[in-house]
């Protein structure tokens, strides 16, 4: 078993919970997986320890999607930061979310987790982009269902009947953050 070691990256990490269910149901087979949205990789983090100690040696894979300030310099210190889960980490890419999603076959992916661009119109174009990407049974997710983002709300029950909500936790330790709560949303393709 692999400690997590989160706190240690920077970033704003509120789904340990949301997290927690991929992990238990990434299945018994090959998974594969894709973070949108990645800061300095802290929430690769703690999915990439929990993956780990779930997958035993089943091949797991979560390729990490993000503009990375468009520096390569930020591409090499979320490599470094996630090195204690290199086996589980794929591609590291520095692209916008919809470029991406075209790297990837249709129903190729067990889970896709949206954290980019929060306006409805960059929610709406993601969740369009990476919708086809996902395999039948997958997940496609995304984080900050809160009124404090509305076009999350709106792109999320715009197009899809169900989805589910993951409260997530208040760890209170960014001023911005203290007594909000980030919840999750997730729907089974």
């Amino acid at each position: 078993m692999i400690e997590h070691f989160w706190k240690t990256v920077p970033g704003f990490f509120t789904f340990p919970d949301f997290y927690e269910w991929v992990a238990r149901n990434s299945g018994h087979v090959a998974w594969h997986g894709v973070e949108v949205g990645v800061y300095e990789g802290q929430s690769a983090a703690y999915l990439g320890v929990e993956l780990l100690n779930r997958a035993g040696s089943r091949p797991t894979r979560l390729d990490l999607i993000d503009l990375f300030s468009g520096q390569q310099s930020h591409v090499d210190r979320v490599r470094a930061a996630l090195a204690p889960v290199a086996s589980v980490i794929g591609d590291i890419v520095m692209s916008d979310s919809v470029t991406a999603a075209s790297r990837y076959a249709d129903k190729s992916l067990d889970f896709v987790f949206i954290d980019a661009e929060h306006a409805y119109p960059y929610v709406s174009r993601d969740i369009d982009a990476w919708l086809p990407k996902v395999r039948k049974g997958g997940i496609i997710s995304g984080h900050d269902f809160t009124l404090e983002f509305p076009g999350v709300i709106q792109a999320v029950t715009e197009r899809f009947s169900e989805w589910q909500v993951f409260r997530g936790v208040n760890w209170g330790g960014d001023e911005r953050m203290q007594g909000k709560y980030y919840p999750c949303w997730a729907v089974t393709v």
